[in-house]
């Protein structure tokens, strides 16, 4: 049997220090421990260290923050209106969604200059109504007077 080497020998003692299954047996630790002062001195500064942790105890929040998270976001997202120049999409949607219907019409192979009325009536729906579907609107503000 192979002697194992002192890293392996605190992280094992370590392992069991937390009632876990270790790679070597508590007889195997005890005897390395007792012809090693280095890996001694180390795992009673690690159980020393555990121990500490052990008595930790985590503070219970006690505020309730939601309604101020709550208010924060009713002020940050009115409500989306839309303006009048905006395009009606719900009509382009039906138009495209007819169109591919008609495409299932069995026995027939479309020319590729057909296949690309789609994007052709969506790009003249929109530059008909003078509006990017893609634009991003919104203000960024900073906050803090700077």
């Amino acid at each position: 049997m192979r002697r194992a080497s002192c890293e392996e020998i605190r992280i094992a003692a370590m392992t069991l220090a937390d009632g876990e299954r270790a790679a070597l047996t508590a007889e195997e630790i005890r005897e390395h421990l007792g012809g090693c002062a280095e890996c001694r001195q180390e795992v009673a500064e690690l159980e020393a260290l555990s121990a500490v942790f052990t008595r930790q105890r985590r503070r219970a929040s006690t505020e309730d923050v939601w309604p101020a998270i709550s208010e924060r976001l009713a002020e940050a997202a009115p409500a989306p209106q839309a303006s009048p120049g905006q395009p009606r999409i719900l009509p382009l949607a039906l138009l495209l969604g007819a169109y591919k219907l008609v495409e299932f019409v069995p026995d027939t192979a479309w020319p590729l200059a057909v296949q690309f009325i789609p994007l052709a009536v969506a790009l003249v729906w929109f530059l008909r109504a003078r509006e990017n579907p893609l634009r991003v609107e919104g203000e960024l503000t900073m906050e803090g007077g700077q």
